[in-house]
């Protein structure tokens, strides 16, 4: 079904959707679902596996994804992670199921990610580099995405943090 619906959004976008993944980092919202916090990243593992498969056309267990158009099911797929955590590691290293990084201003400051960009750079070469979950609200904005523009990332995504007039 995720990758059903991964395909759906990439082809409804006309090929512009890149689909955002991790392992998460909060623990009290893996024991809010009863899942082992310590076996994140081997779950997260286990899951990307099949929906990639679908999304770059492989049959899996007697499903076969059908061809929609020309621009494939498939859409970029960012890992988020760390600078220094193992999926920035493995995305880098070439891991095919990733096609960039997606760093974090909830884990990390401007500073680290833009290092750690520079990281990303020296090994994944010209692949796509994000940041998310920038605070809309900050009074630094301005400055913190002009310093994230200038260190090379390609996208930043912004969120409320409150949900009201003042935020929105």
């Amino acid at each position: 079904e995720l990758a059903q619906r991964v395909a759906t959004l990439h082809v409804a976008s006309g090929g512009r959707f890149c689909l955002g993944v991790g392992a998460g980092s909060t623990e009290a919202d893996y024991v809010g679902m009863g899942l082992p916090f310590a076996e994140r990243f081997r779950a997260f593992d286990n899951c990307m596996t099949s929906p990639d498969r679908l999304l770059c056309g492989e049959p899996l267990e007697g499903l076969q994804p059908g061809a929609w158009t020309d621009t494939g099911l498939r859409p970029p797929i960012v890992v988020g992670g760390r600078p220094d955590g193992v999926w920035f590691r493995r995305a880098a290293s070439g891991d095919r199921r990733f096609d960039g990084w997606m760093g974090s201003m909830r884990s990390a400051t401007a500073d680290e990610l833009c290092a750690g960009l520079q990281r990303w750079r020296d090994v994944a070469g010209s692949r796509r580099a994000l940041v998310s979950t920038i605070p809309a609200g900050r009074p630094d904005l301005g400055e913190v995405l002009a310093q994230l523009a200038e260190a090379g990332f390609d996208d930043a995504i912004l969120f409320a943090d409150r949900h009201d007039d003042d935020e929105l």
